[in-house]
């Protein structure tokens, strides 16, 4: 009885030190991309905040598509032992997506140049880099997390982005050296996460031996489509937002972008929250059991948050009076986009990927032909419009499968 209740205590104590460890993780990752974002609009004209803001979220476009759902691929290959195969296929697949990317700087035409910082190669390069290394970081911090060393998963990046917060005030004095402290974060993090994983390794299975082709492959290319997926959705937001920032006012572009980039925080953390807990280990983590407490705590935060911002935001006087009309159709375009983000994680969860994909871009398409051909894509309210109608519609398509799935069984 004293054995099994001292053992109850060490699995309520680890998982209580592995959820702070991870939450510490999240909110400091935020946290530095709240500051840097504020950094942006306070040190940046109006145009080279909003340019930046591009290129950070084309490099996170670069980054899910190299591994996908790396979390997933690394804790389930961890529980697998198929540690070796995931990493040496996400390692392989990072590394070609980014070196064809670095490549294509060289060759890349006049009307593709605008997408992208060419105008600095070494900026591209880092870019590049640090779109590998955070695309792998989440996967090594899978493999750790499954295997119970949540310390050794969150810590690293932790530090990184700690280091990088406290330099954002001698850095950010240019769109390049903003974007090169912005993905220093990522190499640094990914860097220090190595050592624990050689660790983990050399004391979990023993010699390195090599890995098979086949099971390679299997691992590159297994969870791939989703990462695909959301790669080909934030594109097609990406090039929407590219042509929309043409045709508006700088000042205008620059505060919604900062808005979005703000709500992107938020909503990377309700990816955590909302999905990584139907998912091994991570399932027994009280801040994933209750969906309608953290969404409360996410919209008290961002709203919050956004109060916070607003005292940041430097515009001419017939432009702040629109501010107002912003933050209320940007709330109510977060609140649609919550419930879809819902229904987006369920539907890969219990529908799978057929229905993922239609549930997750159809309704960006859709939506984005429907602005094009009608609103017109360089009107004030075009990127709202945009947005909260392809929200809108994943919720409707998500609603119309799981009541088909319902109706079939």
């Amino acid at each position: 009885m004293a054995a099994s209740t001292s053992k109850i205590i060490a699995t309520a104590w680890r998982l209580a030190v592995g959820q702070s460890w991870l939450a510490g993780s999240i909110i400091v990752r935020a946290l530095f991309g709240l500051l840097i974002s504020v950094a942006a609009v306070g040190h940046l004209a109006p145009a080279d905040s909003a340019r930046a803001f591009q290129l950070m979220m084309l490099q996170a476009i670069v980054g899910i598509l190299m591994t996908g759902p790396g979390f997933v691929r690394g804790a389930t290959a961890e529980q697998r032992g198929e540690v070796r195969q995931a990493l040496i296929a996400s390692s392989l697949l990072a590394a070609a997506i980014s070196l064809a990317l670095i490549a294509a700087e060289a060759i890349a035409p006049a009307e593709i140049r605008r997408f992208a910082p060419f105008d600095s190669t070494v900026t591209w390069w880092v870019l590049m880099t640090g779109a590998a290394a955070g695309a792998l970081t989440p996967t090594v911090q899978g493999v750790l997390a499954a295997a119970n060393k949540a310390k050794f998963a969150y810590a690293p990046i932790m530090l990184a982005n700690l280091l990088c917060i406290a330099a954002i005030p001698f850095t950010v004095s240019s769109v390049h050296t903003l974007l090169l402290l912005w993905s220093a974060a990522q190499i640094g993090g990914f860097i220090a996460t190595i050592p624990f994983l050689l660790l983990h390794l050399k004391a979990s299975q023993g010699p390195v031996r090599a890995a098979p082709a086949r099971s390679i492959l299997r691992e590159g290319f297994g969870v791939s489509g989703i990462g695909v997926i959301n790669a080909a959705n934030m594109l097609i937001v990406y090039a929407f937002r590219e042509e929309w920032r043409i045709g508006a006012d700088p000042h205008i572009v620059e505060i919604i972008f900062f808005l979005l980039r703000i709500s992107d925080v938020f909503f990377q953390l309700s990816f955590y929250l909302f999905s990584l807990g139907k998912f091994g280990v991570m399932a027994n983590l009280a801040i994933f059991e209750r969906r309608g407490h953290a969404t409360v705590f996410l919209v008290t935060g961002l709203a919050i948050t956004f109060a916070a911002a607003c005292t940041q935001i430097e515009a001419p006087r017939p432009i702040a009076l629109l501010l107002l009309a912003i933050m209320i159709a940007h709330a109510a375009m977060d609140l649609i986009r919550f419930f879809s983000s819902w229904v987006t994680i369920d539907t890969l969860r219990d529908l799978g990927i057929g229905d993922y994909l239609a549930v997750s871009m159809a309704p960006y398409l859709i939506s984005m032909l429907f602005v094009w051909g009608v609103i017109g894509v360089h009107q004030p309210a075009a990127l709202y419009v945009f947005l909260a109608g392809a929200a809108g519609l994943q919720v409707a398509f998500g609603v119309a499968a799981f009541a088909r799935r319902r109706a079939s069984t």
